[in-house]
């Protein structure tokens, strides 16, 4: 019998379950494994409305863990087609970094001062966020170069939403940093006027390369604000910029290197955003709780958890 006519499944939509509920209460185990994944698959393409992503992410990722190893690994699998649907509709649950946002006037970010960036002034900056990309055959590099702190950390979350964002420590110095934005390929570079100096971006090889430099600002009066070397307004370019899906490159980041020659790192949306769903539950997170980072935000597990803070 199709599920929409399913008896069962008419009795549940009667009763308006909540659907985080209905995933925790999905067994997880590897006996059932299988048939879970079934259920998964009906109740999230058959009970109509917004699911929650995280629950989602999280629901989906025990059930495969428990999956035949066969199946996972061989795209020939019968089970194959199955996995491959519920992954769609896990990543089809979102349709943007901005989803996660909250808009409210309550601190998301805040600086080792009494400076912070609210909700809602970080939801207006990303939303408003563009920079001059003349095509979008592929998503630009950003690359950030920014001091450790709350307007990087807002910095990061606004590239991530629409192009690749790639940041880098201004303190490794000028020839360490051309060495990085070059193994980039970063097409921008968003840093302050004091680290353009100190990186020496006036030099020749950034123009030789095509890479535009902007400067980016935070005041208490003003908000974030991005502007040109000239202190202009950043032109929108000639390209409608597009946000993200689950499966684009959102970020790239550099191992340390001390085992060799750095390396990049590529993160999609979607690894990103499963990555602090389980942040949250390991963490046991709410909406109340403050993340305190003592880390650099160029490490790798620490830009995932900034946007825990959003």
């Amino acid at each position: 019998m199709a599920v929409k006519q399913s008896q069962q499944l008419q009795s549940l939509l009667a009763l308006n379950p909540d659907k985080a509920d209905l995933l925790a209460s999905i067994p997880t185990t590897q006996e059932t494994s299988i048939s879970s994944l079934r259920t998964f698959c009906r109740l999230v393409q058959e009970l109509p409305g917004s699911w929650p992503v995280f629950q989602l992410i999280k629901t989906y990722t025990r059930i495969y863990t428990h999956l035949p190893e066969d199946a996972k690994t061989s795209s020939s699998h019968e089970l194959s087609p199955l996995i491959k649907q519920a992954s769609t509709l896990v990543k089809s649950s979102y349709t943007s970094f901005t989803q996660f946002i909250d808009h409210q006037e309550k601190p998301a970010l805040r600086a080792p001062t009494d400076d912070v960036i609210t909700h809602r002034e970080l939801q207006h900056f990303v939303n408003n966020f563009q920079l001059p990309v003349e095509s979008l055959e592929t998503k630009p590099v950003v690359s950030i170069a920014l001091p450790n702190g709350a307007l990087l950390a807002a910095t990061c979350i606004a590239v991530t939403t629409y192009y690749t964002a790639s940041p880098i420590n201004p303190a490794a110095g000028p020839e360490q940093f051309r060495a990085d934005i070059l193994q980039a390929r970063a097409n921008f570079i968003l840093t302050t006027k004091d680290e353009y100096t100190k990186l020496q971006l006036d030099a020749s090889w950034v123009s030789e390369n095509k890479i535009q430099v902007f400067v980016m600002g935070w005041t208490r009066d003003e908000g974030i604000s991005l502007k040109t070397l000239d202190g202009e307004a950043v032109p929108t370019g000639n390209t409608e910029r597009v946000p993200n899906t689950a499966d684009d490159i959102g970020l790239i980041l550099f191992t340390s290197g001390t085992s060799g020659t750095k390396k990049v790192v590529p993160l999609t949306v979607h690894s990103i955003i499963a990555g602090v769903a389980f942040v949250i539950e390991s963490w046991g997170l709410t909406s109340e709780d403050i993340c305190l980072n003592m880390m650099p935000l160029y490490h790798v597990h620490v830009t995932l958890n900034i946007s825990l803070l959003s």
